[in-house]
């Protein structure tokens, strides 16, 4: 059985997979070849064909879907008039996003604006930590997750990302050049605090570490034999943090487990329950969720309450920061558009 929280990551995956572009010629009546010379736009010059705008689209992948949802409507939509028409809003709303990111990417050239390989490094583990984050994997999963998806190696998996974001990297460079003038004053930061403490309203919270051993890839019975073995080892002297080392597969496990402050529903109901009722220094018997087996100690507790200026004061910078970046950078491409010389030809 599949577990579900491989199917965020299966999303990430899902454009190294490609679509025959002769589906989509049903619905325009044109060869792929006829569709590599038809011209969609004119930008500044440069030609954008009916086939890289439907690449860039994910037309082709658009009407898989609906194939394989339901036949009989997606031969209305390749069709019908109606259902042409509703396709060609698609790709002309698709088309916008296109010469936007077209304008932009040709801003960044004409800037020299390019990345190093460090950079690049830089970039691939941040994307690979969030995976990670986002799905509760450790390295290994991860590695086993990526050959699901025939993907060899994390090296494998760079090489594509890479070449697959590479546009996308660009864009962001740019971006920081454009915005990193943006500063925010203390006063303004304290007006907000004054007008929104309702926003930092929090519930009652717990600093905990966990020891998980999940359920997805192995027998029920044994996970709960494993997890009791580790209680046993901690019981007789074993400290938590170094057996959630060496036998955790939850997230955080290289750092003993420990997950900070937690409020109640971050990760389940079971886990609230028991952990919102241990004492200080208190560690769990083990307790199951959909996850698999925890046992879970508690280290500190903060009661409900509004957090105070200190505690918030850089996530109201960031905040009210990349509000003004977001203006200036729509500001900056709205200006690229208005200056450069544009012909849509559907």
């Amino acid at each position: 059985m599949v577990s579900k929280k491989f199917i965020t990551l299966s999303l990430v995956f899902i454009l190294l997979f490609s679509i025959p572009m002769g589906v989509l010629a049903q619905d325009s009546n044109t060869t792929q070849q006829e569709q590599q010379t038809e011209v969609a736009a004119v930008i500044n010059g440069n030609e954008v064909t009916m086939k890289q705008l439907n690449q860039f689209a994910g037309t082709n992948q658009l009407v898989m879907s609906i194939y394989r949802q339901n036949k009989d409507f997606a031969q209305v939509i390749l069709q019908s008039e109606p259902g042409k028409k509703l396709l060609n809003k698609y790709r002309e709303k698709k088309l916008q996003d296109l010469i936007r990111q077209r304008l932009i990417i040709q801003e960044a050239k004409d800037r020299d604006i390019t990345l190093s390989e460090s950079k690049k490094d830089q970039l691939f583990q941040q994307h690979i930590q969030s995976i990670k984050q986002r799905n509760q994997l450790n390295d290994d999963q991860l590695e086993q997750a990526l050959q699901k998806q025939g993907i060899e190696s994390l090296d494998q998996y760079k090489e594509v990302f890479l070449q697959r974001n590479q546009d996308k990297l660009l864009i962001n460079e740019l971006r920081k050049q454009v915005t990193s003038d943006v500063t925010v004053s203390e006063d303004r930061i304290q007006e907000y605090y004054k007008n929104n403490k309702k926003q930092f309203q929090v519930d009652q919270q717990v600093k905990a570490s966990q020891i998980l051993i999940k359920t997805n890839n192995k027998e029920e019975g044994k996970a709960k034999e494993e997890i009791q073995s580790i209680q046993d080892m901690i019981d007789n002297g074993k400290g938590f943090a170094e057996m959630a080392k060496q036998h955790s597969e939850g997230p955080y496990a290289d750092k003993g487990g420990e997950l900070g402050f937690i409020p109640k529903g971050q990760i389940s109901e079971e886990f609230d329950k028991v952990a919102f009722n241990l004492s200080k220094g208190e560690i769990s018997d083990p307790v199951k969720t959909k996850y698999g087996y925890h046992l879970i100690k508690v280290h500190d507790k903060k009661e409900a309450g509004v957090k105070s200026l200190d505690e918030v004061k850089d996530s109201i910078r960031q905040q009210l920061a990349n509000e003004k970046k977001n203006k200036e950078w729509n500001q900056f491409v709205s200006k690229l558009r208005d200056e450069a010389s544009i012909s849509v030809k559907l």
